[in-house]
């Protein structure tokens, strides 16, 4: 199955709303140290606070806890490794993986890939954000040159953006997300991490971090502009004085071209807006026009192609769960 058709199906399947678990004292400790992976220091004050929403393939928590340790994952050899990406609010914590340790502090970020094992230690009351995304989302965009745990300081502006950006996801008022709003709000959050990702390269080869860099700008390019249906390989080339040849070398060392990346962009966005009910008086011929496609013969032949249906039997599939409910 293809990247883009596991985030089309994930995206239609998204939880869409704020979560709550809390976890206290001797029983909450007991809970947690249950998988035989974490540890908590001192059952009898443990307090754990965390909510956590889906927003298409990303998994956002707001962890507020007493000191603890966890390690992972359990098994690296598993169907999906993933990237976190933790924000400190208060408080501190530390991560330990292949012989390094960082110490993260308030302000302060990391960037955390699953490339082996790990373990974080709270190391007093602490509360961070922390966000999961598969591997293969940042993988096919081109922008890990390596895998190396990295600290991301508090001076960093971006740092304090994302940070206010992912709490500011948790008001309740912003629930329950319309589908449209959540193909925005994954967009957002892909050129927020993507663009942390791209700065936070230490590779020692220079050329593939810069290519790396490269890479995401010309993502974010594609993000933003998608829905004209003049976006090609070679205009892309064109914005940025590359021939369409450069162009596609840059991009023949990750998993995704420049064109299935601009088909990627255009389907998601037709997606969301036939799973929203909003545009339920909006032909398909509307819909394709909106998301970049030159009309409803090729978004249909892209929806079956991806996703084994038609525009049609995706609305009235959304249609039937939203009076259901």
């Amino acid at each position: 199955m293809t990247m883009a058709r596991r985030s089309l199906l994930e995206q239609a399947r998204s939880e869409n709303g704020i979560r709550t678990m809390r976890l206290e004292g001797a029983e909450g400790a007991a809970h947690l140290e249950s998988t035989g992976m974490n540890h908590v220091d001192e059952s009898s004050t443990f307090d754990l606070v965390s909510r956590s929403i889906q927003v298409g393939y990303y998994v956002v928590r707001d962890t507020l806890m007493t000191p603890a340790r966890m390690d992972g994952p359990a098994h690296l050899d598993g169907p999906e490794p993933r990237i976190f990406f933790t924000f400190v609010v208060s408080g501190a914590i530390s991560i330990r993986q292949s012989g390094r340790t960082r110490r993260v502090g308030v302000g302060e970020a990391c960037i955390l890939f699953e490339a082996d094992r790990y373990t974080i230690s709270v190391l007093e009351r602490s509360r961070f954000i922390s966000v999961g995304v598969p591997a293969r989302a940042a993988d096919s965009r081109g922008v890990v040159a390596d895998t190396k745990l990295k600290l991301l300081p508090s001076q960093q502006l971006l740092v304090a953006s994302a940070r206010a950006f992912f709490l500011g996801l948790f008001r309740p008022q912003a629930f329950p997300l319309q589908p449209v709003e959540q193909i925005r709000a994954t967009r957002a959050i892909d050129s927020l991490l993507l663009s942390l990702l791209a700065s936070a390269q230490e590779s020692t080869d220079h050329s593939r971090s810069k290519s790396a860099v490269e890479r995401s700008v010309i993502t974010n390019f594609i993000s933003t502009h998608f829905t004209s249906s003049e976006l090609s390989t070679s205009t892309v080339a064109a914005h940025y004085g590359m021939s369409t040849r450069s162009l596609q070398r840059l991009f023949s060392e990750v998993n995704q071209s420049v064109s299935e990346n601009i088909q990627q962009r255009r389907l998601e966005h037709a997606v969301a807006i036939l799973l929203d009910d909003r545009f339920v008086e909006l032909s398909v011929e509307g819909v394709a026009l909106r998301s970049g496609f030159a009309g409803s013969d090729q978004l249909r032949r892209a929806i079956a192609q991806e996703m084994d249906t038609t525009p049609t039997e995706l609305r009235q599939k959304a249609m039937r769960r939203e009076s259901i409910t």
